[in-house]
């Protein structure tokens, strides 16, 4: 039932994500933005595998363990795209 909450938030702090991975394509070209977004979505997906996981395990709530990923990108997400509206945001 978490699903159908933490999804639609997974779209926002994706774009919160994405939307600076886009802005550094004019800056420095296309490899490095792609290798990043293509890091951060493994990461997320290994981080959601991870949790279900241990939910069908009955090791942690399911509330938590639908939320986890959520909660670790958000702040991340916040971070790069303040970066980039200061434009101090560069990936080298």
């Amino acid at each position: 039932m978490q699903k159908k909450f933490t999804f639609p938030v997974t779209c926002i702090i994706m774009f919160l994500t994405g939307a600076p991975l886009g802005a550094i394509i004019r800056k420095g070209g296309i490899g490095h933005p792609t290798i990043a977004a293509i890091t951060i979505f493994i990461i997320y997906y290994t981080l959601l595998t991870i949790t279900q996981n241990k939910v069908e395990k009955a090791e942690i709530c399911p509330w938590i363990g639908a939320w986890i990923p959520n909660f670790i990108f958000f702040p991340v997400s916040i971070w790069m795209t303040y970066k980039t509206a200061m434009d101090d945001f560069y990936i080298q």
